[in-house]
């Protein structure tokens, strides 16, 4: 007879939830100091925050909210049109600097209001990127790809093709003033910081249970 797993009181689990909102903020802002590494981070925090599957219970499921909450969408591809051969990422925009140019999260400087929807939307059935030959990228895939096999909490094979196209720069180039080009290297990275405001944002709603 197999005994059941005590749960966590609900003063605990809101003290962990603050710890995971916490690292969020100090993931974020490193992030935003320069440090992309930190996107790897992000993932497991969201990961932790959100995820449900097997015997795996997510914190806002525990604490009963996770479906209840309209998740801030800050973007998605176009429904219904084909896939272009190359395509920029939907979380991410276009900024230059001189002669130079590149991609970078959005975080709140896109339109006066986002869209709220529910979490299976956000977590599934958005697509952040779509590219006619390497296929469909949705928030989901980009957290498991970097959670369970680059660097957040697990370093192992790289399986997800899409993944790893957009890992690659998926045909963007940086230019550079002296003629030089590269891929662009912080698109991943890019989007996984994006999704992190957009939890960090979803959150808010939950303010007065937090006292």
């Amino acid at each position: 007879m197999s005994r059941q797993k005590p749960k966590r009181s609900r003063e605990e689990l809101l003290h962990l939830l603050k710890g995971q909102m916490k690292a969020l903020e100090a993931s974020s802002r490193s992030f935003d100091a320069g440090e992309d590494w930190e996107a790897e981070r992000l993932a497991t925090a969201v990961f932790n925050l959100v995820q449900d599957g097997g015997s795996m219970v997510s914190l806002l499921s525990q604490l009963e909210v996770r479906d209840s909450l309209k998740f801030v969408s800050t973007g998605r591809m176009p429904s219904g049109l084909p896939p272009a051969d190359i395509a920029s990422p939907a979380l991410l925009m276009m900024q230059s600097h001189g002669t130079t140019s590149r991609f970078t999260p959005m975080l709140g400087d896109g339109p006066p209001m986002y869209a709220s929807v529910t979490f299976e939307d956000w977590w599934k059935n958005e697509l952040i990127y779509q590219e006619r030959a390497s296929g469909q990228l949705n928030r989901m895939r980009l957290v498991f790809a970097l959670r369970h096999q680059d660097g957040g909490a697990h370093i192992g094979t790289l399986t997800d093709e899409i993944y790893i196209y957009l890992k690659k720069g998926a045909g963007w180039q940086l230019k550079h003033s002296d003629g030089r080009s590269e891929p662009v290297s912080n698109l991943v990275a890019g989007c996984m910081r994006q999704v992190a405001w957009e939890v960090t944002e979803t959150l808010k709603q939950l303010d007065g249970d937090l006292q």
